[in-house]
């Protein structure tokens, strides 16, 4: 199981989509939600889309216990559209209760930054909107990569709002988080990259 635990990080760390910082912090949610390791890695895989690992896991190792996944369709933490006796890892999604319960407060501050963002783009004398995308994919990516730490998100917001006032908001929503523009606004007015800028520096 430790190396389970172990390999579930280093591969979540190579995606980015890091959540869960720690084998300290897995445990400390299976507890706080009543659900075994197994549970948990079925429904964070099924939460990323990592069908991949979840078959893989199935087949090469020592797969997931029925009755797991049976206990949570029962208590409403995943979502299974499967025919009966089918366990396709394509067919599970995670229901509403999950995302709220184990990442809540990514997601508000997903949302916080997403209605903080403005809406369009003054582009040679036209308009163009700066959210031309799926909403709810982008609040989950968001919240996975970066809203569940609150340290880290306040930097986010604090660097957008210098980029708003300083009229430097020159594109799309998702480009200016894909590319991190943040660190580049740090940069240029000489944060460290740790810190979080402070209203009197600016």
């Amino acid at each position: 199981m430790n190396c389970l635990l172990n390999h579930c990080l280093i591969t979540l760390k190579n995606k980015k989509l890091m959540v869960i910082n720690s084998i300290d912090e897995i445990v400390d949610k299976t507890i706080q939600h009543q659900i075994n390791l197994q549970q948990f890695f079925f429904l964070y895989w099924v939460h990323l889309g990592e069908h991949r690992l979840l078959e893989k896991y199935c087949v090469e190792g020592k797969g997931f216990r029925e009755a797991d996944v049976v206990d949570l369709r029962k208590r409403g933490l995943v979502i299974d559209y499967n025919e009966k006796g089918e366990y396709l890892s394509d067919k599970f999604f995670v229901s509403n209760e999950f995302t709220e319960g184990f990442f809540g407060d990514g997601m508000k501050n997903a949302q916080e930054f997403y209605d903080a963002y403005p809406n369009f783009l003054q582009i040679d004398f036209s308009r163009v909107t700066t959210k031309g995308f799926d909403p709810d994919l982008f609040l989950k990516q968001y919240a996975i990569k970066y809203g569940h730490d609150d340290v880290y998100h306040r930097r986010i917001m604090d660097a957008l709002q210098i980029a708003i006032t300083q009229g430097m908001v020159n594109l799309g929503l998702k480009k200016w988080v894909d590319s991190r523009q943040w660190e580049l606004i740090e940069k240029e007015f000489k944060q460290k990259g740790d810190e979080r800028p402070s209203d009197q520096e600016f």
